[in-house]
């Protein structure tokens, strides 16, 4: 049975990486994947949606750009949609960034599935030794890539502010030098534009000194 689904799994990687019978192109930035609408379909509303011909352009054209986004994270989006999973062979500085930045997709694409293994690897991550140097970005990240109602990847970093809080608060990239202005322009040491922070700011802010002390 193991060697059945091992070899299912690669014949899936395999349609993937040639585009064979491919009946549908995504394409993000100067890259382009050649994919399968069952495949996308079955897993996402989204992409559900974008591939009706009669309702969208992208349907009937079946091409979508999806230029907002990061190249490697779709790489990883669409690996899990074909063999669920998807690789994180970055330093351990740079594997929070990159689960919480696929847990993002995940939510924008309505891929659940996707969702689920991010998170359990966001706080597999965190368990295994974590970067302070990076910790300011990962948690402006999941504080501004995810509704408040999503505390999945908030409550994985909870306890970890508290646990850590000394060693944070002496970390100047962490703190910023507006950490305390709780309408700021400057969250958790963590710089945003303002259409980001317009009505979010504050409440990041309010979390920090609610639940770090």
């Amino acid at each position: 049975m193991a060697k059945s689904e091992n070899a299912e799994v690669r014949g899936l990687q395999l349609a993937l990486e040639t585009g064979k019978y491919s009946d549908f192109t995504i394409t993000c930035c100067a890259r382009e994947w050649k994919v399968h609408r069952v495949i996308l379909c079955s897993q996402s509303k989204y992409f559900e949606l974008a591939c009706e011909e009669k309702k969208f352009k992208e349907g009937a054209s079946r091409i979508l750009a999806l230029e907002e986004d990061d190249a490697d994270m779709v790489d990883h989006m669409l690996r899990f949609l074909y063999t669920s999973y998807y690789p994180n062979d970055a330093d351990s500085g740079q594997q929070l960034l990159v689960n919480a930045t696929v847990y993002a997709l995940a939510d924008k694409y309505q891929i659940t599935a996707l969702k689920n293994l991010a998170k359990y690897k966001f706080e597999s991550a965190l368990h295994s030794g974590w970067d302070i140097v990076n910790f300011s970005e990962v948690v402006g990240m999941v504080y501004t890539t995810t509704l408040a109602s999503d505390r999945a990847l908030r409550d994985c970093l909870a306890p970890f502010l508290v646990r850590h809080k000394k060693d944070l608060r002496e970390n100047e990239a962490f703190m910023g030098v507006a950490i305390a202005n709780r309408s700021g322009t400057v969250v958790l040491g963590v710089t945003l534009p303002s259409s980001v922070y317009e009505g979010m700011a504050s409440a990041v802010a309010y979390y920090w000194l609610d639940d770090i002390g």
